[in-house]
């Protein structure tokens, strides 16, 4: 494999393994019902600060990516 395919699978793995990380804990501390609805009102508890952070990593790397319209 070329290093760019390397570099491009990797980037794709840590992608996967942080949205996980973020998205389990989500949806213990907010409930499905939440998780999986449309986002038109605020959650009726909040996210701990260590899920929070995780979330805005999340945002961050896949601005950084050029992928943030998805």
């Amino acid at each position: 494999m070329t290093p760019e395919l390397t570099a491009l699978t990797l980037a794709a793995l840590l992608q996967v393994v942080q949205f996980v990380l973020y998205a389990v804990p989500a949806n213990r501390e907010l409930g499905p019902g939440y998780t999986m609805s449309a986002r038109d009102r605020d959650p009726s508890r909040q996210m701990s600060a260590h899920t929070a952070r995780l979330g805005v990593s999340i945002r961050r790397g896949t601005r950084s990516c050029g992928l943030d319209g998805f």
